[in-house]
This record gives C-alpha cells, structure tokens and sequence, in this order.
C-alpha cells in the first residue's frame, strides 16, 4: 500500500468509515466446480436488530457462546417469533456451545413459550464428513459438553433438552412431537443430510428449516446439498445471503 493510499485509509477511518480492496474474484474448489464464490456486499443498510431490545439483550448474553454473526443470529430470533401457536418443538442439531440454541429457547420464551426446545450435538466435533466437504475431515468443534450447554440455559432461565450423540442415529428417538422450526448447523454434507431426511415427514405444515453454512466458502458439501433441496415441490426455498439456507413446507 503507498504512502497516499495509507493516508487515506487513516483519515477514513477517523470518520468512522472502512476503505477496503474490492474483491471481484470469482472462486471454486476443484471438485466443485459449479459452486462458484464471490464476495458478496449488499448495498442495504437497514438493521432492525439495532432496534429490537429483547434481541439485542438476548444477543449480549449468549453472543460469547456461538460462532453465529449477530445477523444469522437476528434471523434465528425472528423467525421463532413468526412461529405462533402451531404444533410442533424447536430442533437445533450441532448446538457447539449452546449460544444459538439458548437463543431460540429465549426467542421462544419472548412471545409465550410454547415450544419445547431440543439441542442435539455429538459434543465430540463433527462427524459424518466424506469427499463431498471441504475443509472439514471430522472432529472439529469438539470444545464442548453437554454440562457447559445446560449451565448456559440455567443462567438464561429456559428450558431445553439435550440430546448428547450424533443425531439422528442415536438421539432423535427421543423426539415424539412433529418438528416446527429446525436449525441445522452441523457443517457436513452427510449429517445435513441425515439431519434433514429425518425431520421432513415430521415438519409440520408451515415448518421451518434452516439450513446453516450455505454458501460459505469451505463449506461446499452443506451448499450442495441445500441445492438438492431446492429440487423438492413441497418445500419453498429462500436463499440469504448471510449464509442461511432457509426452507419452509407448504
């Protein structure tokens, strides 16, 4: 960078503002080729959450404990709250450290509660990986147990049940109301899809998924299998470009 362009940036910043290189870059993984990347940038600037005080209290408490940017966060919350009194529990599957599933049980309990919440994770890092993914070759994201989930629930007061082993395979037994609103973030192709396969003929009428990591780069074997998805007539498909791939049955 030369000495004008350093200028520049330094005087910016004084003002509150961020010059940055514009990235036109277009890239893919080679056993990926039709998953083509790009920085996106979007010319909004509307932020509600900025105005949304049971969010951003909700945000401040747990924020330490997800990996989740506050806007997939913000989405999380009002989505739960669109939810209303339909039939149906709250699924979060690869909770890690609890933050964004105490989010939704916090989001549930903002307008009356009356979900139960279930948090599922193998609390021993990724699993399912194959040739499909990316950068993920399992047991990632292993800093983590059930204890520390539940302590984070206590001190929010909410209730959810753990569920502690790879879902569906060993946990999902535990689940007998039909499935309201899921939130699958467990970074893998086959446990997407595992995950998914098993909620669809339990996801009421108006359901939500949401479907975490499409479109992040590294993360190719998630976006694909969010494309396969997009194939089913029973399921309307909205794309956010903050990484959310987000489902809802007719």
């Amino acid at each position: 960078m030369s000495g004008v362009a350093r200028l520049i940036k330094r005087a910016a910043n004084l003002v509150g503002l961020e010059i940055a290189r514009r990235d036109d870059e277009v890239r893919h993984f080679a056993h990926t080729p039709s998953l083509l990347h790009q920085r996106i940038a979007p010319l909004a600037t509307y932020s509600p959450w900025l105005n949304d005080p049971a969010f951003l209290a909700a945000y401040r408490r747990v924020r330490d404990r997800t990996a989740l940017d506050i806007y997939r966060c913000y989405e999380l919350w009002s989505l739960v709250a669109q939810l209303g009194p339909s039939e149906g529990c709250i699924l979060e599957v690869g909770t890690w450290r609890g933050g964004s599933g105490v989010l939704l049980a916090l989001a549930d309990r903002a307008v009356g509660g009356r979900h139960q919440v279930y948090l599922a994770d193998t609390f021993r890092g990724v699993v399912k990986t194959g040739q499909n993914d990316t950068l993920f070759r399992g047991g990632e994201l292993a800093d983590t147990t059930a204890g520390a989930v539940e302590s984070l629930s206590r001190a929010n007061g909410v209730t959810a049940t753990i569920l502690e082993g790879v879902f569906p395979d060993e946990t999902a037994h535990r689940i007998l109301e039909p499935i309201l609103f899921l939130h699958c973030d467990v970074d893998a192709y086959r446990s997407a899809r595992d995950v998914v396969e098993w909620t669809l003929p339990r996801l009421s009428a108006g359901g939500v998924i949401v479907l975490d990591d499409y479109g992040f780069f590294g993360c190719e074997g998630v976006t694909a299998y969010g494309n396969e998805l997009r194939a089913r007539h029973d399921l309307l498909f909205l794309h956010n470009l903050n990484g959310h791939g987000i489902f809802v049955k007719r």
